[in-house]
């Protein structure tokens, strides 16, 4: 694995915060806080507790985004049995569907056709594969994907919620997502949009690097335009109906050299770790 692997993070992270900071000085776009008149975020931020007494969500008793989950690896065969069965076991009542390389080629050529198989091809490494492919099956069907070394601690029933149309996650950095975790309806305009620019980048023929290709900066644009730029825990209105937001907690230096620290939270309830401890970040082990 070359130097450039290791030192792009950085460079993301750094041109990312550096980006944001010329952003706020030099606009003056003043942005609303619903609860207390703050100006903190430009999207319409509502707690649970003003948000579930609006009747418009309280009728009908369904939710919007389907009881299917998705994940997907390299190769199911090497796959350990406890990543189905801690999902499964707190999730009895969802589908759990894991796709593996073939897997995916073929539900990209029947649901989009070739140049999506084609893009999927031309990325080489497997977590941007994945990257590309969690976009394209959300928006097909709706549900929920999960990076497969998610270490589930709580029931997707008490992360998601019957009203919201997208979930995803914000690093401790209120600039920052980290798509690891997505749950939608289909035909969602956000996913749709990140897949247009995967397609844009690849007819344009925009050299691969692996960072440069990751859902964290093809992604992030089209996610702070849709939700917020400055993103608090909560939820968001935004085109498509509401949005829920739960946080990855994670010190920037762990963020660079140890992962494993991360958890994932919302309203300080622990839902799930970021990574099994079993599994290699570097090496992918499935």
């Amino acid at each position: 694995m070359d130097l450039m692997f290791y030192l792009d993070p950085i460079y993301f992270y750094l041109k990312t915060t550096l980006y944001f900071f010329i952003y706020f000085l030099f606009t003056n776009k003043k942005q609303e806080f619903i609860t207390d008149k703050e100006f903190i975020t430009d999207k319409e931020f509502i707690t649970d507790k003003e948000f579930i007494t609006d009747k418009e969500f309280i009728t009908g008793g369904q939710y919007l985004i389907p009881k299917s989950l998705y994940m997907c690896c390299k190769d199911k065969s090497i796959l350990p049995s406890y990543v189905i069965t801690n999902w499964t076991l707190l999730n009895p009542d969802y589908t759990i569907d894991i796709f593996d390389n073939l897997d995916c080629i073929n539900f990209l050529k029947k649901a989009y056709g070739n140049k999506h198989v084609d893009i999927f091809n031309f990325i080489k490494d497997g977590p941007i594969k994945a990257d590309f492919w969690r976009l394209c099956i959300l928006n097909y069907y709706g549900g929920i994907y999960s990076d497969i070394d998610i270490e589930p601690i709580a029931s997707l029933d008490t992360i998601l919620n019957k009203y919201t149309s997208f979930l995803t996650v914000k690093r401790s950095m209120d600039y920052m997502f980290n798509p690891h975790f997505i749950a939608s309806v289909k035909n969602n305009i956000i996913l749709q949009l990140i897949i247009d620019k995967y397609i844009s980048y690849y007819d344009n023929n925009v050299d691969y690097r692996y960072w440069r290709w990751s859902i964290l900066n093809v992604g992030q644009a089209i996610l702070n335009e849709s939700i917020g730029y400055i993103i608090k825990e909560g939820f968001y209105k935004y085109s498509g109906g509401y949005c829920k937001i739960i946080t990855e907690n994670i010190s920037f230096k762990d963020l660079l050299f140890n992962r494993y620290k991360a958890y994932n939270s919302y309203n300080n309830k622990n839902l799930f770790n970021t990574r099994y401890l079993t599994y290699n970040e570097y090496l992918h082990t499935y």
